[in-house]
């Protein structure tokens, strides 16, 4: 996992292409506290911020083929980069390093931009052809890993962060007004909109060339979620997600670093944990344990946890001999975090879980760089109650089926920022789910549209937050489940064989006796986050200072964020928030607050 960055441009002489490449890399240091390096030559230049992890000691980069006829810049990794090496090596390749980075770049040489579709990993890169005289910038199926450019004038830059393009560049940036609407309805700007309009976001699953000019040669999408060779039935379905996981475990605790994993206590993490300790002699694991608050009294949890985390975290570490730690994470200044985690994805907070992310992986930061998290098996493996409701699941195909508290935004139904946001939602929303290969009128369609667009829309914001947060510590996130081979094949089989009456039922049949019971059969539970009354108060107060108003009032935004309406619309006890969804918009209202306050010369976005 590293921090990448670069640029295309005839106009850049090499003087003022270096000082863009330094900068970019200053802003990228936290992705790569390891190590730097720069690559230029002519119209081309490429940052490297390093996090070690694999061949520490000859895999810097930017890196060039031994015959100079490829120099790249790779975050992320490619987990099956043994199994290619050998593979590349009977053709005739050489290698200088054991990094996955040579075989990427030897694997461009031997074919080309389809190289991808023999990678499994998660990886966002750049490769300059000096034969063919292009750039190449190719990003994972599933967007793990993130790649932004911005095109300014001819030319065109990139970076793994839209920050390393906005100060860099000395872009002033704008609010996207479509972003914002996506950020309130999905959870966060849709590929390719930005939260703000001078940056895109490059599309997970695309392979895009490059002239020397900057100018698009061509982009397409290599990899979709597809069910055009469905699979009618699997024989022991439990077997195969079982055997599936393992491998995609097996080849993500490759690393000359140590792994260790992240164990909640629920199935997911359980699962992973008991398939890498049976790929590894030692294993290391954390889990969050909830301090008391200052008072004295416990924190408060708004988010819906069913059980002790704690309790079932440490009895499968006991029982799977693991070096256990516990990361205290308190009510007690939790919220101070709440700049930062907006500063580090360049988007509004949207639930707490974030700010509870951010210590953790703050703590792990201090012994381990790479850790792997059962994140993606709710959206792959169907772990959310409404999937099993009849209702439930006919709002599923809403458009606000991510977050429902986008109705308490009934200004964005009006003309705000000079269009009709809610005509726009339902349109995009069309358009998402028109990419898709199903048939609106096969009586399952309502099953695998669910199922498209969680792996879709929800999918590509949890994997974001995942990224953001955890590169702010420095610390690289392997997830299993975003195994597209995992993914192809579970998303292929029949609506009857994924739906029970249970959420994740196949998952649980995978592991019913290999784990305990009380995990295997535990009621879905989010990531957990405490908050206390005192905690919720001071954030109340915050929302309703004068400074916030101000902030907002000319903007556009005091028309859409009603705060007294909505506080009181779900406060059922005086000085005491209940509702998870209220305490969800009052973080993003302090967060866009910031975000509009300190991104342009004159600190305030405009809107368009």
């Amino acid at each position: 996992m590293c921090g990448i960055g670069g640029y295309i441009s005839t106009r850049l002489s090499e003087r003022s292409g270096h000082e863009v490449l330094e900068a970019m890399s200053g802003v990228l240091a936290h992705r790569g506290p390891d190590g730097r390096g720069t690559f230029q030559s002519g119209s081309v230049g490429m940052v490297h911020r390093r996090l070690s992890i694999i061949d520490i000691e000859q895999g810097q980069q930017p890196m060039t083929t031994a015959d100079g006829k490829a120099v790249g810049v790779f975050n992320g990794e490619i987990y099956n980069y043994v199994e290619l090496r050998k593979e590349l090596a009977a053709r005739g390749a050489t290698f200088r390093t054991t990094s996955d980075t040579e075989v990427l770049l030897e694997a461009y040489r031997h074919w080309g931009v389809d190289c991808v579709k023999r990678f499994n990993g998660d990886f966002a890169f750049a490769i300059f052809d000096t034969t063919l005289q292009k750039v190449c910038l190719g990003r994972d199926r599933l967007g793990v890993k993130p790649l932004h450019i911005a095109r300014r004038g001819d030319g065109l830059f990139f970076a793994s962060e839209a920050q390393a393009l906005l100060g860099p560049l000395d872009i002033q940036p704008t609010l996207n007004p479509y972003g914002f609407i996506e950020q309130l309805t999905f959870g966060q700007p849709v590929a390719p909109n930005c939260f703000v309009n001078e940056v895109e976001v490059v599309e997970p699953g695309t392979i895009a060339e490059f002239d020397l000019n900057g100018r698009c040669i061509s982009s397409r999408r290599y990899w979709r979620l597809r069910r055009d060779n469905a699979i009618d039935d699997v024989q022991d379905l439990s077997q195969a997600i079982h055997d599936g996981l393992s491998e995609a475990t097996r080849l993500r605790l490759r690393s000359d670093v140590e792994v260790a994993c992240l164990l909640s206590g629920g199935l997911d993490s359980s699962a992973l944990t008991y398939l890498a300790k049976e790929h590894s002699q030692s294993l290391s694991a954390y889990s969050i344990d909830h301090e008391l608050s200052t008072d004295g009294t416990a924190s408060r949890q708004l988010a819906h946890i069913h059980g002790s985390d704690a309790e079932r975290a440490m009895e499968l570490a006991k029982a799977l001999d693991l070096e256990h730690h516990f990361i205290k994470v308190g009510a007690d200044g939790q919220h101070r975090h709440l700049e930062a985690v907006a500063e580090c994805r360049l988007s509004p907070v949207t639930l707490g879980s974030e700010l509870a992310m951010y210590t953790l992986f703050e703590k792990v930061s201090k012994q381990h760089k790479v850790v792997i998290s059962g994140d993606a098996a709710d959206e792959l493996y169907l772990g959310y109650y409404m999937q099993f409701d009849a209702l439930q699941r006919a709002n599923q195909l809403d458009p606000y089926f991510v977050a429902p508290s986008y109705k308490l935004f009934p200004a964005l139904r009006k003309r705000v920022f000079g269009f009709d946001a809610n005509e726009y939602v339902q349109h995009r929303f069309s358009e998402i789910l028109n990419e898709s290969d199903l048939d609106p009128q096969a009586p399952d369609y309502p099953f695998h549209a669910m199922h498209y667009l969680q792996l879709r829309v929800m999918l590509p914001y949890l994997l974001d937050r995942l990224d953001r947060i955890s590169m702010a510590h420095g610390v690289e996130v392997r997830v299993p489940f975003t195994d597209h081979n995992l993914i192809d094949q579970f998303y292929r089989i029949p609506a009857a064989l994924k739906f029970e009456n249970t959420e994740k039922a196949a998952l649980r049949n995978a592991f019913r006796g290999k784990l305990p019971s009380n995990i295997v059969d535990r009621k879905k539970s989010v990531f957990p986050y405490a908050n206390d009354d005192k905690g919720v108060a001071r954030l109340k107060k915050k929302v309703f200072q004068q400074a916030t108003f101000d902030s907002l009032t000319g903007k556009g935004l005091s028309k859409i964020f009603n705060v007294p309406k909505l506080l009181s619309a779900n406060q059922k006890n005086k000085g005491q928030i209940d509702s998870f969804q209220t305490h969800a918009m009052m973080l993003q209202l302090l967060s866009m607050r910031h975000l509009i306050n300190h991104h342009t010369p004159t600190s305030r976005p405009k809107l368009r």
